[in-house]
């Protein structure tokens, strides 16, 4: 092979193919970590495209585009740590930036982990020449550490609704089909949603009641019970129409940062969830990636002890009741879920968001009371009934209906001006409180040993 040959079958730096781009040159040959893509999409033509960036061993940095007819084609990234061969691409200047084009009809490429090439686009054939960059390359990802990125649009999801697109570094936990066109992931950080109003007529809450969660249908319960027991699950729709979202089922239980996702919250039910869009981004991470451990860092100075299973939110409980089992162990709502403990008292600190029947004067059947409440902390929602000897108790100071309705506001968050029994619409700001929750033998829960003052 001539030296004229091996310049065009070189792989290079990214800097110097920008720089021969620059002097006319108009294919490459190009080698670097993947270090973050898209969800593959169809184009404004008939290909579908996935981006990606790429960085080289010189940490320059490159978008580029990829197209195919096929999308199982497209590049599928295992790890952060993997490389990627590009053979034959073109490099273009958009809005004074340069990238790179992956034309179908000519390039190709392989990616690469430690130890083998483990997809090909069809008609990538690694050149003799190239071994050796290929064994520098598994070298450096040894100890290659793939970073979170830029922090300007980062948040927790302790920061949700703070900005319209953001970026999210968290855990994913599950993918789950919602519908034909819609799939639903669930993701979490350790940190606590912010509280939201509710804005729901309490009249319809017997024919109508507030969801337990965003989702139509509840996942199982063997499902649930493998979800963290402290910290918000937050749940991220995507349409299948925008984009081919479900490879991120390719890396449940990974820490990952999402890049350009919205927040929205279900109008007036007080729950959020956050949703992708076709040019959502997803950047695979190390655990030991900065922002990362400073994630479990939180999680681990928050404790997952007794008192760490309290909201974030709630650290100053109200003072609307007191409790008949201080000795009890603190829950959060998803450990009563996961643990079907039959039979045992335990504390939680919750918010009440809803109860039926609305009226006061029908709190009593058949002599007495008989009241389903729908209770939420950061971990989940869950209904919990009030019946007989709990519910004396729980209104034991109420000396009157009247008396009851006005704890019954404050418990709920009604305004004052408000008229619980009213048919209009109004916001609702719940306080937290500390209650006794028990799961009986019908397997239901049930409020108990907590009194209203």
């Amino acid at each position: 092979m001539n030296r004229r040959d091996r310049d065009e079958n070189e792989i290079v730096t990214i800097r110097d193919a920008i720089s021969r781009f620059r002097r006319g040159k108009t294919k490459f040959n190009l080698a670097g970590f993947v270090l973050e893509f898209t969800f593959p999409r169809k184009s404004k033509g008939t290909d579908y495209v996935e981006r990606l960036k790429i960085t080289d061993e010189h940490m320059s940095e490159i978008t580029v585009s990829v197209f195919s007819t096929d999308a199982q084609f497209l590049p599928r990234l295992r790890s952060y740590k993997d490389f990627i061969v590009l053979y034959n691409v073109t490099i273009e200047k958009v809005n004074e930036e340069f990238c790179v084009v992956f034309n179908k009809k000519f390039s190709s490429f392989g990616l690469y982990d430690g130890n083998s090439l483990y997809q090909e686009f069809p008609g990538f054939n690694l050149l003799r020449d190239h071994r050796d960059v290929i064994t520098r390359m598994r070298r450096l990802s040894d100890s290659f550490q793939s970073s979170a990125g830029s922090k300007d649009f980062l948040i927790s999801i302790k920061n949700l609704g703070t900005r319209d697109y953001f970026d999210l570094v968290c855990q994913v936990l599950r993918m789950q089909e919602v519908s034909d066109d819609k799939l639903m992931f669930y993701v979490w950080d350790g940190s606590d949603y912010p509280p939201l109003n509710v804005q729901e007529r309490l009249e319809d809450e017997r024919s109508n009641p507030l969801p337990l969660q965003v989702e139509a249908f509840p996942l199982h319960i063997s499902t649930v019970c493998h979800f963290p027991r402290v910290g918000s699950v937050l749940r991220i729709e995507a349409s299948k129409s925008e984009g081919d979202f479900s490879i991120l089922n390719n890396y449940i239980g990974r820490w990952v940062k999402i890049r350009n996702m919205s927040s929205c919250t279900r109008l007036g039910l007080g729950l959020w969830y956050g949703r992708l869009v076709y040019n959502s981004r997803v950047r695979l991470l190390s655990d030991n990636d900065d922002i990362v451990v400073e994630h479990k860092r939180a999680i681990s100075e928050r404790g997952l002890g007794m008192e760490g299973r309290l909201p974030l939110w709630g650290n100053s409980l109200d003072s609307l009741t007191v409790l008949d089992c201080v000795d009890a162990p603190i829950a959060t709502l998803m450990d009563l879920l996961s643990q079907n403990q039959v039979g045992v008292t335990f504390r939680c600190g919750v918010r009440v968001m809803a109860i039926c029947p609305a009226k006061v004067e029908d709190f009593h059947q058949s002599g007495e009371y008989k009241i389903r409440l729908t209770l939420e902390d950061p971990t989940t929602r869950i209904h919990a009934f009030l019946c007989g000897h709990d519910g004396d108790r729980f209104f034991r100071r109420c000396v009157s209906d009247d008396d009851i309705a006005l704890y019954i506001n404050k418990l709920l968050g009604v305004l004052e001006n408000c008229n619980i029994d009213g048919d209009i619409d109004y916001q609702r700001n719940p306080p937290w409180i500390e209650c006794c929750i028990e799961l009986k033998d019908d397997n239901k829960f049930y409020l108990c040993k907590t009194l209203l003052v």
